[in-house]
């Protein structure tokens, strides 16, 4: 009866035998066929073995002309001509007897040569070694390895190793190992650990001082300045390291871009390529402070927290404004992280001030009474309200507010009377834009396309030839460059403010009013809101938004075809917004992505 049998020591055997035919120093070994010199040094080996093990050896040994012994020299083989004789003794001894010594001396070496020699087995064996051994000192050189050797997962874990260990890595000053496309994405990676925006700025000058081929493309050296959260950078840093350094300054771009960040700091305008929020590791965050719920029956004094940074993260409640609000009674403006509430209280006179530190704090009262006006700061110590309604009339005056001396002092105003304008900043200038007028020699209310420009230096107020394409209230504007953002319930203009032209992007119009707008990191972000709903019997109602979304705001400058909102978080409740400004505040420890706990209404 036929009967196949197995030998139990044959494998073994037979790997025995292999093993005894490894080339060493001391001889030439038995069967040899190929000779393979590295770096002068003549290895006497096999092509079945070599054949077998390595594609790369597969491939060149089959299109070599027969004869008795083969011959390969290394040097002239690419990717190879820089392995070490004692780097390849190692790669052969794993290919005969299947094991390697492996140690931080070596293993770099050893990889390359894997990879060249296509020998995958080896390869792996060298990466997980190397992720075992990650630290300070050798993580740059790895990863700059991973990345030519294509390991994807070594470059993720060094990439990660990097982001993490930031601080201990930039004092090992081996930065400079990392080529700049490695380099640009520890940058650009919001999960860099750091606990200063400034040790960011430092590393990165430090790295362009050993990398002087940065310095000849113009183009390039940009391209770091947009990597760097400037919000986090004093405008005295900037100064003193970004604008007395040469290259910087001999570049127009980087030039031009650090006096955008300068007046970004002066200002708050911002513009293309200006990252504003922090990384979190700086332990900051850039929010909303929103102060009263206005739900159409009723106006609460809740002072909450919205993370622009996070998605679907829930609003934080504040301590309570401590005075009664009113509907469309404040405007809420912010003069470095404080926020200063105008036009509250019984009285609609009252001015509030809060901040994260102290919480809430009355100021001097306004000397005229009014809600529905425009504020902002001209200066970090001067407010400015314009405009607005009380009792029945609409006003034009403009009062002026010292946060040094706490006191207000009417100073002009306004050419045309309005309520319910949007007004924006722009250098010295305040531009009003629409509102609530009071038709000629009458006592009719009538929406208004005057755009008003009051100078904070001369307090002397014009209106422009130019008007708005049709009378618009309620509009919310935000500063771009050297543009002003228009959005309202049916319009979306940008106004270029030196050549005092507009462009209609109405498509991306907010198909409501009374919302909040803020403008932060090159996004608009939309909260809130109402709009009209016409009933079965010719009624109408409206219906509040409790939605937050966000919208590149290239994508309105662009005039993008589609407008594309990205889904941000919810309000508490559906409501009106009246009163918001942008403060960074501490990292909120309890801001978590709770489905469970946020009102899901639908608009």
């Amino acid at each position: 009866m036929a009967q196949t049998v197995e030998c139990v020591t044959h494998g073994e055997h037979l790997l025995e035998q292999i093993a005894k035919l490894l080339p060493t120093e001391s001889g030439t070994p038995s069967y040899s066929d190929v000779k393979i010199n590295v770096g002068g040094q003549i290895f006497h080996c096999h092509k079945l073995v070599l054949m077998l093990q390595s594609p790369y050896f597969e491939e060149k040994l089959s299109n070599m002309t027969e004869c008795v012994t083969e011959y390969i020299d290394l040097s002239e083989c690419s990717g190879l001509n820089h392995v070490a004789a004692e780097d390849f003794a190692s790669v052969l001894r794993f290919l005969y007897v299947g094991e390697i010594d492996l140690n931080e001396n070596n293993v770099m070496n050893v990889l390359e040569a894997a990879f060249c020699l296509m020998i995958a087995e080896l390869k792996k064996i060298c990466e997980d070694y190397m992720v075992s051994e990650l630290c300070a000192d050798n993580c740059c050189q790895f990863w700059k390895l991973a990345e030519i050797v294509n390991s994807t997962e070594l470059a993720s874990a060094c990439k990660q190793f990097s982001l993490k260990e930031f601080p201990k890595i930039s004092v090992a000053n081996v930065l400079c190992n990392l080529p700049e496309k490695l380099f640009k994405e520890l940058l650009a990676s919001d999960e860099l650990n750091t606990g200063s925006e400034v040790d960011i700025c430092e590393s990165l000058l430090k790295w362009l001082e050993g990398m002087q081929e940065a310095w000849d493309n113009p183009d390039k050296l940009c391209t770091f300045l947009t990597l760097i959260r400037w919000s986090a950078v004093p405008i005295e840093y900037v100064k003193s390291k970004f604008l007395k350094n040469r290259a910087f300054m001999e570049d127009s771009k980087c030039f031009k871009f650090l006096s955008q960040v300068i007046t970004y700091h002066l200002t708050g305008v911002q513009f293309d390529g200006l990252r504003t929020f922090p990384r979190p590791s700086t332990g900051v965050e850039k929010c909303v402070v929103i102060v009263g719920l206005d739900t159409g029956d009723s106006v609460s004094s809740d002072v909450y927290r919205l993370n622009l940074q996070q998605k679907e993260c829930r609003l934080q409640e504040l301590p309570s404004l401590q005075t009664p609000m009113q509907f469309e009674a404040t405007a809420c403006v912010r003069c470095g992280n404080s926020l200063y509430l105008t036009g509250v209280g019984t009285s609609s006179k009252e001015v509030w001030k809060w901040d994260a530190t102290f919480g809430w704090g009355r100021c001097a009262d306004m000397i005229s009474a009014r809600r529905r006006h425009c504020s902002t700061f001209a200066t970090e110590t001067s407010l400015f309200v314009l405009g607005g309604f009380k009792f029945g009339e609409i006003i034009g005056d403009v009062e002026i507010y010292s946060v040094l001396t706490n006191r207000w002092k009417q100073v002009g105003a306004l050419k045309q009377p309005v309520e319910s304008a949007g007004c924006v900043l722009s250098r010295t200038s305040i531009y009003i834009f629409g509102g609530v007028g009071t038709v000629t020699n009458s006592d009719i209310y009538s929406d208004v396309d005057c755009i008003q420009v009051f100078d904070t230096a001369t307090k002397e107020c014009i209106i422009l030839e130019k008007r708005l394409p049709q009378p618009e209230r309620l509009l919310q504007a935000v500063m771009w460059e050297r543009s002003v953002i228009l959005i309202s319930y049916r319009t979306c203009l940008v106004f270029d403010t030196d050549q005092k032209t507009f462009q209609s992007r109405n498509h991306f119009a907010a198909i409501k009013d009374h919302f909040g707008l803020v403008l932060e990191d090159q996004r608009i972000f939309i909260f809130g809101g109402q709009w009209p709903i016409i009933g079965k019997h010719h009624g109408v109602k409206y219906m509040c938004s409790n939605k937050v979304k966000s919208i590149p705001v290239m994508d309105i400058i662009s005039n993008r075809t589609e407008a594309k909102w990205d889904f941000h978080t919810r309000l508490p409740i559906a409501c009106c917004i009246n009163a918001f400004g942008i403060v960074t505040l501490p990292v909120c420890s309890d801001c978590a992505k709770d489905a469970e706990v946020m009102n899901y209404n639908t608009e």
